[in-house]
């Protein structure tokens, strides 16, 4: 990375892995980073309007989004930046925001919807719909997953890691979750 972080989002999007926000030591990060993976080389983005820690990343058709995150304070903000202009990152509102959407996971599971869970406030589960900009709860969990282990779909399934070690299936077809081990 260029810049020395920690308390960043890490996402991988089709031919990168994308670095978002972060912690220096003494105050939030704005920074964002790109990697190539068949370049093998870094590249600095655009910053954050808002900077931010341990919030959710993910990449949805030709965007990167940054959704909530501590600056502080737990935020419920989400910008989104154009990978293939790269310009400026812009604020998108959110209908029915997540109140306190600190240390959460999101991760496209459609076409049109990512789904949202996690949370160092509650183990919550939302559906937020790319077209309406809208986020419908689903779901309160039990046990909160762990923010440094990144979730995983394979078009079937969201598998994602609690805090105690758990494994947790999120079925997005039958919309719900089961804890494996």
């Amino acid at each position: 990375m260029l810049v020395k972080k920690y308390w960043h989002t890490l996402c991988r999007g089709e031919y990168h892995i994308y670095t978002v926000g972060g912690y220096d030591n003494s105050s939030r990060l704005g920074d964002c980073e790109r990697y190539s993976i068949f370049k093998d080389v870094w590249h600095q983005l655009p910053k954050l309007n808002i900077p931010r820690n341990r919030c959710a990343v993910f990449t949805f058709k030709k965007s990167l989004y940054a959704l909530g995150g501590y600056n502080g304070q737990s935020l419920n903000t989400m910008e989104q930046l154009d990978i293939e202009n790269m310009s400026l990152w812009i604020i998108v509102e959110v209908k029915n925001p997540i109140k306190e959407a600190c240390e959460l996971h999101a991760i496209q599971i459609s076409k049109r919807n990512v789904l949202v869970f996690g949370g160092s406030y509650g183990a919550e589960c939302y559906l937020l719909s790319m077209e309406a900009i809208v986020c419908k709860k689903l779901h309160s969990l039990n046990g909160n997953f762990c923010s440094t282990a990144a979730p995983v779909f394979d078009q079937k399934n969201v598998y994602a890691v609690t805090e105690e070690h758990k494994l947790c299936i999120y079925d997005v077809k039958e919309d719900t979750w089961k804890q494996v081990s």
